[in-house]
């Protein structure tokens, strides 16, 4: 809070969105999804005015979280949608893994296992080619989000679904993603 009242201050836009941000995130992991989400998105605002199309997608990743965890699903999906086409458009490959494997989460929480696996392991593949793995409390909480979508598929058909979605390019898996 400090923070940012000294960057309000100081009227830097990018530096309160980064407050705005990590405030959000903090009130996130406290379960406060009503803060968390009017910070992020009082930060996505800020961004947009900046023009920081990295922060912009950022933000609109971590509002999707929120609003995923608050169940409204289909706000999410167009959040990540969104962050996902800005992250493609920049390059960002590794911003592209968390969006994709986020994405997955909430298919898995919509009942569509297969594309929560596809996502998930065109994720990983990206994740590879970059040598950037997922942190071991970011694949627990992956693994965990995961956990109903490989219930309900038989074996053979979860190492189908993986397989076809480490098989993908970077370009088909925007695709699918941007189409579920």
């Amino acid at each position: 809070e400090e923070s940012l009242a000294i960057r309000q201050k100081l009227d830097n836009k990018l530096a309160i969105s980064v407050s705005l941000t990590n405030l959000g995130l903090l009130a996130l992991s406290l379960g406060d999804l009503e803060t968390a989400r009017q910070r992020l998105e009082d930060a996505i605002v800020l961004t947009r005015e900046v023009g920081d199309r990295w922060s912009v997608a950022n933000a609109l990743n971590n509002v999707a979280n929120v609003v995923r965890d608050q169940g409204d699903y289909h706000r999410a999906r167009e959040l990540y949608r969104e962050s996902l086409s800005i992250n493609r458009e920049l390059g960002d490959k590794r911003a592209l893994a968390f969006v994709l494997e986020d994405l997955s989460c909430l298919s898995a929480l919509e009942g569509q296992a297969v594309p929560a696996l596809h996502l998930a392991a065109a994720a990983t593949a990206v994740r590879e080619d970059i040598g950037a793995p997922l942190a071991p409390n970011d694949q627990q909480r992956l693994n965990h989000n995961l956990a109903p979508a490989r219930e309900k598929l038989p074996a053979a058909a979860q190492a189908e679904a993986v397989a076809q979605g480490r098989q993908m390019t970077l370009d088909e898996v925007v695709a699918y993603a941007l189409h579920l």
